[in-house]
């Protein structure tokens, strides 16, 4: 008898490959060119967003290296922690990537896309808005946690 894949087993080796891949952009010269921190509720997938915290929570915070290869690194326990690669045109981005999700219902793995908005460029502290979206799978089936955060960048 042929043994035939589930969705969610297709799913997870999908994520699996994008996230070798990302990982192996990293592989490039590890030299950051921008470093953000990013403020703003999470979604968690328990209702829906809640405003920020003040002083903000750690769901609330999320922090982006960028290398100067345009790989990109995310840390924020709320959608997960996040790699990688950046597509720039001007002051607009877009993020393509897998990672290690976090929401209400537990913590699996999935891809993700972002786009943001930083204003100006060139080293020195800038503006940045970014908004973060996920699908993935984990022990109790699908979950799509996201982000929108504004904050600095301090580019280098």
């Amino acid at each position: 008898m042929k043994h035939r894949l589930t969705s969610t087993t297709r799913v997870m080796k999908f994520v699996i490959g994008a996230m070798i891949a990302a990982v192996t952009g990293f592989s490039a010269p590890v030299q950051a060119s921008s470093v953000a921190l990013l403020l703003g509720p999470g979604i968690a997938g328990n209702g829906g967003s809640n405003p920020i915290g003040l002083p903000p929570g750690l769901t609330d915070i999320a922090v982006k290296y960028v290398t100067s290869g345009g790989s990109e690194l995310t840390l924020s326990v709320v959608p997960g922690v996040l790699f990688g690669k950046r597509y720039v045109d001007g002051g607009f981005y877009t993020s393509l990537g897998a990672g290690i999700l976090v929401s209400a219902s537990g913590v699996g793995l999935g891809a993700y896309s972002s786009f943001g908005y930083v204003s100006g460029s060139g080293s020195g502290i800038h503006f940045n808005a970014e908004y973060t979206q996920t699908i993935g799978a984990n022990g109790k089936g699908w979950t799509a946690p996201g982000a929108g955060r504004i904050g600095a960048v301090w580019s280098f």
